[in-house]
């Protein structure tokens, strides 16, 4: 999907998308009922306050499984946007 996207230009949320799906199929080829959810941060306006709150969120929508993952990116820029990450 990258190919389709101006290679000048950020990644579009499509692509990015679609790469998270395949590195969950990569790393569980076996089990395609393997139930994960991703968190792009960069698309959600977060306090620090709340970021627990929205983690336990996303971890809700697979309550009913007995297992899952939940895929978090972007938290760095969206908390951290032109500073340093650590002190």
């Amino acid at each position: 999907m990258r190919e389709n996207d101006e290679l000048d230009g950020p990644m579009t949320i499509r692509s990015f998308d679609h790469c998270i799906d395949q590195v969950v199929r990569f790393h569980f080829p076996n089990d395609r009922n393997f139930h994960y959810t991703h968190w792009n941060a960069r698309c959600h306006t977060i306090e620090p306050l709340w970021v627990r709150a929205s983690v336990l969120e996303f971890v809700q929508s697979f309550q009913s499984s007995m297992r899952g993952m939940i895929l978090v990116s972007g938290i760095r820029e969206t908390l951290a946007a032109g500073r340093r990450w650590t002190a």
